[in-house]
C-alpha cells in the first residue's frame, strides 16, 4: 500500500472519530437541575455546569496512581477538593462532567469515583483521553466537542459552562475557544518557564483565577453557593 493510501486511512479514521455518535459515551440528562453564581472583580458568570480535569487539579500531577488504588482516594485528592466536589454532587447546585488526560482506564477511574461517594449519575460525562471511543486527550479539539455535545444534551450551552483546570493551554485556552468560561488554577501550572515570561497575561485570559481547587471552593463559597 502506498504512503498516499495510508493518508488517506489515517484522515477517513479521524473523519469517523470527529463524527463519533454520543450515544457510545456515558451521558446523564438528569445529573443536576440548578446553577450558581460566581463573581470576581469584574467577572460575574451564573454557571450551571462545571468540568473538572483530575491531574494537577483535583489530585496532584503524579498522584493518579496511587489514588486510583488507594482504598482511600480521599486523601490523594487536593486540599478543597473533595468538598467541593461533594457539595456540587450532592446538592445538585450544577451538572459536573471530567474532561482529562490519563493513561488509567475509564473503568478504573469512575470506580475510584464511586467509592468516594459519586457515581455516574452525578456526572454528565466523564471524557478521558484513554477512552478508546475519544481517542485523543487534550489540547485535541475532539474532547472539548464531546463535553460541550454532551451538555447540550442536557441543556447547558458553553457560555453556561465553567472549565477548572491547571494547564494554561489546555484548561483555558482550548476551552474558551469552545465558548466557556474558564478557572485557571494559576500556582498548579508546572510549565514554569512559560509562567515565567506570561503569568499576568495567563490570568487576564482566563474569566476566573485562583492558586488552587481551594481556592476555587473558597470563591464558590463567598460569591455563589449562599445564593
Amino acid at each position: 500500500m502506498t504512503q498516499s493510501c495510508f493518508f488517506l486511512l489515517f484522515l477517513l479514521a479521524q473523519i469517523q472519530r470527529e463524527h463519533a455518535p454520543l450515544d457510545t459515551m456515558p451521558i446523564n440528562a438528569g445529573a443536576a437541575t440548578g446553577s450558581i453564581k460566581i463573581k470576581q472583580g469584574t467577572a460575574e458568570r451564573e454557571i450551571k455546569a462545571m468540568v473538572f480535569d483530575i491531574g494537577g487539579t483535583l489530585i496532584g500531577h503524579h498522584d493518579y496512581v496511587n489514588f486510583t488504588e488507594s482504598d482511600n482516594p480521599i486523601r490523594f485528592m487536593n486540599p478543597g477538593a473533595f468538598e467541593l466536589l461533594s457539595f456540587l454532587a450532592h446538592e445538585k447546585r450544577v451538572k459536573l462532567s471530567i474532561a482529562s488526560n490519563t493513561r488509567i482506564e475509564p473503568n478504573k477511574v469512575i470506580e475510584t469515583f464511586a467509592r468516594m461517594g459519586f457515581t455516574e449519575e452525578h456526572f454528565v460525562i466523564i471524557a478521558l483521553s484513554s477512552d478508546i471511543t475519544i481517542g485523543k486527550g487534550k489540547p485535541s479539539k475532539f474532547i472539548y466537542r464531546v463535553v460541550r455535545r454532551a451538555l447540550r444534551k442536557t441543556g447547558i450551552e458553553p457560555h453556561e459552562t465553567l472549565f477548572v483546570g491547571d494547564h494554561y493551554r489546555n484548561d483555558v485556552v482550548k476551552p474558551r475557544r469552545f465558548g466557556m468560561a474558564t478557572v485557571y488554577l494559576a500556582a498548579q501550572d508546572k510549565d514554569d518557564a512559560a509562567i515565567e515570561r506570561a503569568h499576568k497575561a495567563r490570568c487576564r485570559h482566563a474569566t476566573f483565577r485562583v492558586p488552587d481547587v481551594n481556592g476555587l471552593w473558597g470563591l464558590a463559597r463567598a460569591t455563589g453557593l449562599q445564593n
